[in-house]
């Protein structure tokens, strides 16, 4: 089985705004994927990714003071 997952996420931060997303498919099923699921952010930003107790993939940002899409 072949998973094809896809997402845009546009917000308007008046602030920097730190968080945590949870968007990319278990580390378990990886090698079910067409394509990596690299998530893109847009103004480029640091991301910090860590696995939670139960292996999931996480990723820490600060977006910006501006419109930020993730994707």
């Amino acid at each position: 089985m072949h998973i094809r997952i896809g997402y845009e996420l546009s917000y308007e931060c008046l602030r920097p705004v730190p968080m945590v997303l949870m968007l990319n498919v278990h580390p378990s099923r990886s090698d079910d994927l067409i394509v990596p699921d690299e998530m893109m952010v847009e103004p480029g930003v640091p991301i910090h990714r860590y696995r939670d107790a139960f292996g999931n993939l996480c990723s820490r940002l600060v977006a910006r003071r501006a419109d930020s899409t993730i994707g």
